[in-house]
């Protein structure tokens, strides 16, 4: 008597699953339908939404991440060692040792905003580290001097201002 009433019981549950799919699977049906028919009655509408829709796609899915940052730093300080010392760009060398010493001291930071990532390094707080300092809400910098900690930001695969940092990495300022 039991079996039967776990059979009946898994039963009702199978039908209610598959009648939930099958409407859920109608109304996506439905969709794609109003969609083709809109598209005919107003195309420029269409191609603009799929277009926005595609790159808004395309920015989520190519946005890097801290260990495509890390990768970015590693490939520019190798192009860097293959540069004679006296022919290094000290802007370059400055951008790549400021990151350095913000990663050794666990102050930088990747922060992924869905369509693009934005590296910080933070000015007090360190990972793994929990100082008074890091806690009080007194001591903490103010909230208007947030732009001052942004270090590079991360678009479509590219990191924007280490490319510009590196952009003539084998050029010495000093000797132009």
């Amino acid at each position: 008597m039991a079996a039967a009433r776990i059979s009946s019981v898994v039963r009702s549950g199978w039908t209610s699953t598959k009648t939930y799919v099958k409407n859920v699977a109608m109304d996506y049906r439905d969709v794609v339908y109003d969609i083709a028919d809109n598209t005919g009655k107003r195309p420029i509408r269409a191609a603009l939404l799929a277009t926005t829709f595609f790159s808004v796609a395309q920015a989520f899915r190519t946005r890097p991440e801290k260990q495509d940052y890390l990768d970015a730093l590693l490939r520019g300080a190798n192009d860097l060692a293959l540069v004679a010392v006296s022919s290094r760009s000290q802007k370059a060398v400055d951008a790549l040792l400021e990151r350095r010493v913000s990663i050794n001291t666990g102050r930088l930071r990747v922060m992924n905003m869905l369509l693009f990532s934005v590296v910080v390094s933070h000015p007090t707080q360190s990972e793994g580290c929990e100082l008074y300092s890091d806690q009080c809400k007194l001591l903490r910098p103010p909230l208007s001097s947030w732009q001052n900690y942004i270090v590079d930001v991360g678009v479509a695969g590219r990191w924007l201002v280490l490319e510009r940092c590196m952009e003539h990495y084998d050029v010495n300022e000093d000797d132009l």
